[in-house]
């Protein structure tokens, strides 16, 4: 990764990386500097679906007090501490059947730890609102799967930071995170998001989706939070 970019940021959030066991430890050359990284392989008999990872730069590193994988593969969890709050980060790759993605947002609602406040990020293969693609299927949440995700998100108080006054958007932010090269970039989505509580709405920050990634069909999102008080 480029240093620069590294320098600049205090966490990633990768998913689908389809690396197998053998092959993550040496992929840790990516963060270039004294990161802590926290993988999930990827899954299947040839470890070529899904795949997660955390990488924390030096200076949250010490602040962790808890990392957990809720769903090998798909699922991690990393609480840490600050100023005597628990901050937990979700990072999620969910399925592409809405029949699996209803199971995985049951899951998480009944099985993530108790954390002063959460925020929620990843690709999560699904939209919410129209607006949010541009291209093929219209189809968004419906149905049982809808039910559950927003029980998901009552229970957490989650929300669209892309849709939050609290949350500028970069003025060359993209408007979309990923392109379907298969269709020539013709079938556009949001499904590259940031899911916060109360507290980090708060907070507040921008949002970008980043051009010019050419080794994956998903654009890179950079969240930038504001610091207390400021």
């Amino acid at each position: 990764m480029n240093k620069n970019f590294m320098q600049s940021v205090d966490m990633v959030f990768l998913q689908e990386h389809h690396l197998s066991p053998s092959r993550v430890d040496s992929y840790g050359s990516l963060f270039s500097g004294s990161w802590t990284h926290f993988w999930s392989p990827a899954i299947g008999e040839s470890y070529n679906k899904a795949g997660v990872c955390i990488a924390l730069a030096q200076k949250w590193s010490s602040h962790v007090i808890d990392y957990r994988i809720l769903v090998e593969g798909r699922v991690q969890v990393i609480i840490v501490e600050i100023q005597n709050l628990q901050l937990g980060f979700i990072n999620v790759y969910a399925h592409n059947a809405s029949a699996d993605r209803r199971r995985l947002w049951s899951y998480l609602c009944d099985t993530l730890p108790h954390v002063d406040h959460w925020c929620m990020v990843g690709d999560f293969n699904m939209i919410e609102d129209k607006l949010d693609r541009s291209g093929g299927s219209e189809a968004v949440l419906y149905g049982s799967e809808l039910s559950f995700w927003e029980r998901l998100c009552f229970k957490y108080g989650f929300q669209d930071t892309w849709y939050s006054s609290s949350f500028s958007k970069h003025v060359e932010s993209l408007q979309f995170s990923r392109s379907d090269r298969r269709l020539l970039g013709t079938n556009l989505a949001r499904v590259d998001k940031f899911y916060a509580d109360d507290f980090f709405l708060t907070l507040g920050g921008s949002l970008h989706i980043l051009a010019g990634t050419t080794f994956s069909d998903h654009s890179p999102l950079i969240v930038t939070l504001k610091k207390a008080g400021k």
